[in-house]
């Protein structure tokens, strides 16, 4: 069985990342809002991985602030914060990323 997810999220930041020797990768933070059962929405920080030849065609296409339908395998990465307490990071590993609304230049930030 293979667990899978499906996301939209605006683009906040993004960054290629090449290391000689080492597969290319796209690391991508996506702001998610979701709705509590009472209406309320709050907004989740999603970490997006998108590998090799992906991410080489994918990067061009993203600005800040661009809204991106990503569909791929999630992970939950654990991390101490800066107090001490727990915390996690949602983590998907990318198997299809597009951009669904662009953002015009002067719309950006």
């Amino acid at each position: 069985m293979k667990l899978e997810t499906k996301m939209v999220g605006k683009v906040a930041q993004h960054k290629l990342i090449q290391i000689e020797g080492k597969r290319p990768f796209l690391d991508v933070k996506i702001d998610v809002v979701l709705a509590t059962a009472s209406g309320k929405e709050f907004t989740h920080w999603v970490t997006c991985k998108v590998w090799q030849d992906l991410a080489m065609e994918t990067e061009p296409l993203l600005s800040k602030g661009c809204i991106v339908e990503v569909s791929g395998r999630p992970e939950v990465k654990p991390y101490l914060r800066r107090d001490g307490s727990p915390g996690a990071e949602l983590v998907v590993h990318a198997e299809e990323i597009r951009v669904i609304e662009e953002v015009d230049d002067d719309d950006e930030n």
